[in-house]
């Protein structure tokens, strides 16, 4: 019996080594970092008194390293624990943040969620506004009781479906497919597209076409319009930085 003892903790220990060495040699990689921005124009029911509050920014270290997430505070639950890249997540309306989420990813392909319904709960003050007034409210779950209504119209953010994450390059690079195209995006690079949707349906507006001139017609038209913008800002290695605004990310190592 006490062999057997014996055996079971010679292999719980190995176990640890090398669980310990696979998340070291993870951390050593680093994090590839990729900023996910959806822009709209119609996406609130009512007009909120503030933005919602913030969860994280991206900034460079002042130290000059590289640039990584800085949170506003704590997240519960939050771990990049062999995570090999982490999505930034914000949705806009008019230059107001109603939406925000950071999704640590460990294996790929991965799916992320942007199309999927958002809630941002809030009680009308004064319905006489052209879009109301609103007071916020903090998320709750199940739903809402009566007269507490989502501030967020998701039937006016219009999206390709969800943004898939088929891979992840040695060099940083990640392999993506959103609205039914696949392309690559390197280390520094962006990639956006815009979508109208009017009485004569759904219109993409890529940059290839007269991007300023479509989106300012659109806008003018007063179609409902989201844009998205994709940003890869390349490998971040937390645990090399000495700045403490990184804190709340690293301690959960």
């Amino acid at each position: 019996m006490a062999r057997r003892f014996l055996s079971i903790a010679v292999l719980v220990g190995l176990a640890a080594l090398v669980a310990g060495a696979w998340f070291r040699w993870q951390e050593a990689r680093g994090l590839v970092i990729l900023e996910i921005v959806e822009t709209d124009n119609r996406a609130l029911v009512a007009w909120p008194e503030v933005s919602k509050k913030r969860l994280f920014r991206l900034e460079p270290s002042p130290a000059g390293g590289d640039a990584g997430p800085v949170l506003t505070g704590p997240i519960p639950g939050l771990t990049l624990l062999g995570a090999r890249a982490l999505v930034l997540w914000e949705v806009e309306n008019e230059d107001i943040l109603i939406y925000q989420r950071l999704i640590p990813l460990r294996r790929l392909p991965a799916a992320i969620p942007i199309s999927g319904e958002l809630t941002w709960y809030g009680a009308l003050e004064e319905t006489s506004l052209p879009k109301g007034a609103a007071r916020l409210l903090p998320d709750t779950e199940p739903l809402p009781p009566s007269g507490i209504i989502n501030l967020i119209d998701n039937r006016a953010r219009v999206l390709g479906g969800d943004l898939l994450v088929l891979g992840l390059g040695p060099d940083g690079s990640l392999e993506l497919s959103y609205g039914g195209y696949g392309f690559a995006l390197a280390p520094g690079g962006a990639w956006g597209e815009a979508r109208r949707r009017g009485t004569g349906g759904e219109d993409v507006i890529a940059p290839a076409d007269d991007w300023a001139g479509r989106l300012t017609e659109a806008l003018e038209s007063g179609d409902a319009v989201t844009k998205v913008t994709l940003v890869n800002h390349g490998r971040w290695y937390p645990n090399r930085s000495e700045d403490q605004r990184y804190a709340n990310l690293t301690q959960v190592r």
